[in-house]
């Protein structure tokens, strides 16, 4: 009974430790979609100028 209480311990310790980081990869997944569609704005509305793209020509 001891080993039987010990098991189930555990596997609710992992099923917690998998919810917990299913919901930050998907806060993470989102956040990063959501600079990416926000990058891909402030490309279409901004107007580049000469300053810019000395910018874009150093190495990175």
């Amino acid at each position: 009974m001891k080993n039987h209480y010990l098991l189930v311990q555990i596997t609710d310790i992992i099923r917690q430790l998998y919810e917990k980081g299913s919901s930050i990869l998907k806060a993470l997944k989102k956040t990063a979609k959501e600079k990416s569609s926000n990058l891909l704005e402030s490309l279409r509305t901004r107007i580049l100028t000469d300053e810019d793209f000395t910018h874009l020509s150093k190495p990175m």
